[in-house]
């Protein structure tokens, strides 16, 4: 059998064009191209007939895989294809879009277990379930001499992604196992591959696991193969293919996961966890990725004979997709050398679009692709151009297809990037507008920024589960959009230190996704900078909670219980965090910070600051308006003596206001000279003119007893005495007896107050 394999992985069979494991004597001719294999000359973005031109004189496929749509480009035109096509999804679970606009493409589409039942909710009838993940012998393999006790130096090790917005079921598993380096030595780390991931994987007596959808991960079959014993989350849908719990590896649950690192860690228990990782190394003999891809060419081989026979199969025919489709398919890709093949193929699209509603799509699409191009530019004139060019037609698209309500996110979204903050944030807020009132709207494209974020993941999962245009998929895609959008405008209004915009709108955002990492952060800084402390503080825990490795979450809960004199809260999180830090070595650079933050907490702790017992009045005069600042002090004067347990705090804001000694000068010189108050009369006043930068100024309003309204006390500052639930008053005119001496009596040291 001829076969034409696109993108899969490395194997030295294929290299070498060997027989796969399983297929001997069946003589079949692979050829193969991408990810490292030069067999085909392939250019990404190449069509299914310049593809073939590339192939030996006289060689045509009987099948043709191609793995990875998710992350590949298909050729075009492949639905013209005289032989078997076949779509290998690997991380379906990211690959909602691609299947939506190249499934049907694909004569059968190949999944891992779990996959393949979502592929067939999802509509598309001829799915094959198949192991998909192996790993390279030549690579993973066990290295003599560290089978000895003395090479066996790490407890407890996992080697993998640590995006955790991707995989944030394991980030909070990944935290539960860290916090065992007390015990035992873990190593939780990323970025490691090649010959150094198979001898630290040798150096490990155990290997944890957990699959990001229940598969056999790639990991599975290496540790195995380097001779540790594999620890798999209960209930793994394909762990007993390969493996049989307690004898080639170790199935754990939420109730038994320390109990059975205690048992196999054990000094009594090493040769039943040798046995258990030996039989596991033997149990992965079969299952390189060689051996895998020779049982789905056996699974596939009723299919091509179908196919050759003219069967009911081929009779169908094959849907081949939309411009606007392939094209947003081909945007998918990592390998940024489609782009250019995209730019050529976008004109010829644009020329035979047929209406304002696929013209838009296009332009947007073209833009997408600009931002990609401009986003892998160094600093340069090439860079500016690309970014202006991307800018415009993200114009063009929404006004050439009005009800295109992601081309005008995306145009709102470059507009903030631009700097045009005002002109970006009224086209979002018109977005919003138009999601929840035009119902001519579609949500169709793709939405910057391209990054893998809860955001991301939340839109494949809707394509997943909806085919695109269905009532369930426009639902759910402008709850989706809608949560984007409002997350967007919160990050704005809180850059432009509108704290009180930014906590309605991303309150608003997590009542759309309320447990999505940046919208769980997000909320808690707002809520931080507007003095709302118990909601900081459940956003706060929330976030680390469900990210637990979300440096600045914690950096910023730790600081803000420290503000809030509650240093005591601080102490048992940040040790537990160090315990934590210890294990993950890719964090390492982070520990100094932690244990920067932990001495501060227990200094803190140990002497905790008590404000005096006086009643303090906050103020926030216009300096640069007489008659603002001097009605609040004369007012104060006339209804307080200086033996009244009182104080007056005029905030001036060292940026914005003249020096701090100039403001006392021309306090005393209204009251005692124009107002001709004894300076023995006057109660006392305090400026605060420490360094506050606008998201600590909510610690201003929880030292004071109460609030003084004036012209100054603005919405957001409204809102955050509200929020510190102190009251807002203005003061009596009842005149007190005159005194002679202004004294200027600070509540607290600078160092405090900031």
């Amino acid at each position: 059998m001829n076969i034409l394999i696109g993108h899969t992985n490395q194997m030295s069979q294929l290299l070498a064009q060997e027989a796969l494991p399983g297929r001997e004597g069946l003589h079949d001719d692979i050829l193969a191209f991408g990810n490292g294999y030069t067999q085909v000359a392939h250019t990404p973005g190449m069509t299914w007939a310049q593809l073939l031109s590339n192939l030996p004189g006289g060689w045509t496929p009987d099948v043709y895989l191609h793995w990875s749509p998710e992350y590949n480009a298909v050729p075009a035109g492949l639905e013209k294809a005289e032989c078997l096509t076949v779509g290998v999804f690997g991380d379906w679970n990211l690959g909602g879009t691609a299947l939506r606009c190249v499934g049907d493409v694909f004569d059968v589409l190949v999944a891992d277990k779990p996959g393949s039942e979502v592929l067939k909710r999802a509509g598309f009838s001829r799915v094959i379930s198949s192991l998909l993940w192996g790993y390279n012998p030549e690579l993973h393999r066990q290295i003599p001499g560290f089978d000895a006790p003395s090479k066996k130096d790490i407890d407890l090790l996992m080697i993998g992604n640590f995006n955790h917005e991707i995989q944030q079921d394991r980030a909070k598993w990944l935290s539960r196992v860290a916090k065992l380096s007390p015990q035992y030595r873990v190593v939780l780390t990323t970025g490691i591959h090649g010959e150094e991931y198979t001898r630290m994987t040798n150096r490990a007596k155990i290997v944890f696991n957990r699959s990001i959808r229940g598969e056999l991960n790639m990991r599975a079959y290496e540790a195995t193969a380097c001779g540790a014993l594999h620890f798999m989350e209960r209930g793994n849908a394909e762990f007993s293919e390969v493996f049989r719990d307690g004898v080639s590896g170790v199935l754990y649950g939420d109730d038994n996961f320390e109990a059975l690192i205690a048992h196999y860690l054990a000094p009594a228990n090493v040769s039943e966890r040798e046995r258990i990782a030996h039989n596991g190394t033997e149990a992965v003999l079969s299952h390189t990725f060689a051996h895998h891809l020779g049982t789905l060419l056996n699974d596939l081989d009723t299919e091509v004979q179908s196919q050759k026979s003219g069967g009911e199969h081929r009779s169908k025919e094959r849907n081949a997709p939309s411009d606007t489709r392939l094209l947003t398919q081909w945007l998918l890709s990592p390998d940024k050398a489609v782009l250019p093949q995209l730019d050529a193929a976008l004109e010829t699209a644009l020329q035979n679009a047929e209406t304002a509603h696929a013209r838009g799509e296009l332009i947007s699409l073209h833009a997408v692709g600009l931002c990609l191009q401009a986003a892998h530019c160094p600093p340069s004139e090439e860079k500016e151009r690309l970014t202006k060019e991307a800018f415009s037609r993200f114009a063009e698209a929404f006004e050439t297809n009005p009800t295109s309500l992601v081309a005008r996110y995306n145009y709102g979204y470059t507009l903030l990037m631009q700097g045009f903050t005002e002109t970006g944030v009224s086209v979002l807020r018109e977005t919003l507008a138009r999601i929840d009132n035009d119902s001519e709207a579609h949500f169709t494209g793709l939405t910057l920024p391209r990054v893998q974020d809860g955001s991301y993941v939340q839109g494949e999962k809707i394509h997943l589960a909806h085919a695109p245009g269905s009532e369930g998929w426009t639902e759910e895609m402008q709850h989706w959009l809608r949560s984007r959008v409002l997350l967007t405008l919160s990050e704005t209004a809180y850059a432009q230190n509108d704290f009180l915009t930014s906590w309605n709108m991303i309150l608003e955002s997590s009542l759309q996704n309320p447990v999505q990492i940046p919208i769980l952060y997000s909320k808690a800084r707002a809520a931080h900078a507007m003095g709302r402390v118990e909601d900081a503080l459940r956003g706060y825990r929330q976030t680390t909670q469900e990210s637990p490795f979300h440096w600045k979450a914690w950096e910023e809960w730790m600081r803000f219980l420290i503000d809030l004199n509650r240093a005591e809260e601080a102490v048992p999180l940040l040790e537990d965090l160090e315990v934590q830090i210890r294990a993950c070595t890719y964090y390492a650079p982070h520990r100094p910070a932690i244990l920067q933050l932990l001495r501060e907490a227990r200094q803190h702790a140990q002497n905790k600051h008590t404000l005096p017992d006086v009643k303090r009045f906050l103020a926030f005069p216009n300096w640069n308006e007489n008659g603002d600042w001097r009605e609040i002090a004369r007012a104060f004067t006339r209804k307080y003596k200086p033996t009244d347990n009182v104080l007056l705090m005029l905030r001036a804001a060292p940026h914005t206001t003249p020096l701090a000694g100039v403001l006392i000068t021309n306090l005393q010189y209204d009251l005692l000279h124009e107002c001709h108050f004894p300076a023995e009369s006057v109660p006392a006043i305090t400026i605060l003119s420490e360094e506050l930068s606008p998201e600590e100024e909510w610690k201003l309003f929880h030292f004071a007893t109460e609030v003084i309204e004036s012209s100054e006390l603005n919405p957001l500052r409204r809102a955050q005495a509200e929020a510190a639930k102190k009251a807002v008053t203005v003061l009596g005119s009842g005149l007190q007896k005159p005194a002679e001496n202004l004294t200027i009596e600070p509540l607290y040291s600078r160092k405090s107050a900031a």
